[in-house]
């Protein structure tokens, strides 16, 4: 049999919640890790480029197509299927009362997200370099 190791891999897992304390599930993520970064920016950039696709006639044709589109994006952004718990009750392109999209609302607190857990590890880092450092500065 062989022997067991646990690793610290910085996962979190979050729950997620509507306004009005209605559990949609959860989702388990790095939120630091470099690769979910770029990522990140990869599917915004493809979020931001996608309303040049639905403008025209074409489009009511179009948006099951990009709806799906952003659902695969969203699980690749994990690397897992959170986009199950994410457009359970409302498909990625819904518009929101205050006119944002909801795949855009989701991932401007994905953001806050990432850039809240880094910014505390970084901090973290920071003290351990410091304290690492500081016995070489008093020689």
């Amino acid at each position: 049999m062989a022997e067991r190791i646990s690793l610290n891999t910085g996962m979190k897992t979050f729950e997620i919640y509507d306004l009005e304390e209605n559990f949609l599930g959860t989702f388990r993520f790095v939120p630091t890790d470099t690769d979910i970064t770029r990522k990140y920016k990869e599917v915004k950039s493809y979020l931001m480029s996608i309303t040049d696709e639905l403008t025209g006639e074409d489009s009511i044709e179009l948006l099951d197509e990009v709806n799906g589109k952003i659902r695969e994006k969203m699980d690749y952004l994990f690397n897992a299927p959170v986009s199950e718990s994410f457009f359970r009750y409302a498909a990625p392109l819904t518009l929101l009362d205050t006119g944002e999209s909801y795949v855009a609302h989701i991932l401007d607190v994905l953001g806050q997200i990432i850039q809240k857990e880094t910014l505390v590890r970084e901090e973290k880092q920071q003290k351990i370099m410091q304290a690492y450092t500081a016995k070489y500065e008093k020689q």
